[in-house]
């Protein structure tokens, strides 16, 4: 039992002056956090690590570290440090003319999918193009960038040239997929697309990310008769002959996730259904041993008949059936056309006396 949902996201570019944190590699300054572990990091170690550096210039590194972050007063790393010496990964903050791509849904919030530096000023920007931008025009929130994969955060929106005035130029949508394991509990989401003008590339799509859904509550909200004591749909007898019989697609539109938007035509595949009641399941039982007989290739009496519709009916949500009269047999057999299977039940009870049909 799964679904897939999509939706249809714009993406804009927008050029604007900003203050932007990205996280980029450093080797060197991994290095430098790798000493600084082992024991607080001074101008005077620093000296004795790295003789070539100086007194002077040992002080320099010690506090260029620190003006960075990763290293606190006592030359301990901070948070930051660690996460230097771990990975390599340091924060950057840039503030200049930038690209920022924006996207918007109740999934993602309002979030920057990448941003990069176009210098001081964009001479390409006309009259025309210039529009106010609020000032929450993407959120802060650290986001990875769809291309890179660097950590980034907007700090804020102007002061600059432009500001608080930018360009926006409309994208192509992106799409936003989520997928559904009803069954497994899970539910994730990815985001695929491209970002036109963009100098590190264009396509791209996100690894899937988990969402917090309660499937089976979620399921029963789009779908009143469903019951969840039971894990199936209960619905009236359809004479389907889907096969499985006890199994449908649906076709919801539209669909609503909490905290997640609305969705159209999602079709729910494999879902379990069952009678509604106990008039339907005698129903159902019937047109399902009818056509269990019309495909037995020659004549059968009744006790093996009783058999395999036991054996149809195990395991199965009519299972509390009991074998219907052989009369309903025949009569269903007659209405659905199955002439040679309406014989090759009747005809070893006509020529048998001992065989009465009840």
């Amino acid at each position: 039992m799964k679904t897939t949902m999509t939706a249809r996201i714009e993406v804009r570019r927008v050029s604007t002056h900003a203050r932007v944190q990205h996280t980029t590699a450093r080797a060197d300054l991994q290095a430098l956090c790798v000493a600084a572990s082992a024991a607080p990091l001074d101008a005077g170690r620093a000296a004795a690590l790295w003789p070539e550096l100086g007194a002077r210039g040992a002080a320099t590194l010690v506090k260029a570290l620190r003006r960075m972050g990763l290293l606190g007063r006592e030359g301990a790393l901070t948070a930051a440090g660690v996460r230097c010496r771990d990975t390599a990964q340091v924060v950057a903050v840039e503030e200049g003319q930038h690209h920022l791509w924006v996207a918007e849904h109740p999934i993602l919030g309002r979030r920057a999918l990448h941003v990069e530096r176009i210098g001081d000023r964009d001479d390409a920007v006309r009259d025309e193009d210039v529009v106010a931008l609020p000032a929450a025009v993407c959120d802060a929130e650290p986001a990875r960038s769809v291309l890179t994969d660097a950590v980034l955060a907007v700090e804020r929106i102007g002061p600059g040239d432009l500001a608080p005035a930018g360009r926006v130029t409309p994208q192509s949508a992106a799409t936003l997929t989520v997928d559904v394991d009803f069954v497994a509990d899970r539910a994730t989401w990815t985001l695929a697309g491209a970002l036109h003008g963009a100098a590190a590339g264009q396509d791209f799509r996100t690894a899937p990310a988990r969402l917090d859904l309660d499937t089976q509550a979620l399921y029963a909200r789009w779908e009143p008769d469903w019951s969840v004591e039971r894990g199936r749909l209960l619905m009236d007898f359809d004479d389907d002959p889907s096969e499985p019989p006890f199994v449908r697609d649906w076709t919801y539109d539209p669909v609503t996730l909490p905290g997640g938007g609305t969705y159209h035509d999602v079709t729910v595949r494999g879902v379990p259904v069952g009678p509604s009641d106990a008039t339907q399941a005698a129903r159902w039982a019937l047109a399902l041993w009818a056509r269990r007989v019309a495909a037995l290739g020659g004549p059968t009496r009744g006790a093996p008949l009783a058999r395999g519709y036991a054996a149809l009916v195990a395991d199965t949500p009519v299972a509390a059936v009991p074998a219907p009269p052989l009369g309903d047999l025949l009569d269903r057999l007659r209405r659905d056309g199955a002439r040679d299977a309406f014989w090759r039940v009747a005809a070893p009870h006509d020529l048998n006396p001992t065989e009465v049909i009840r």
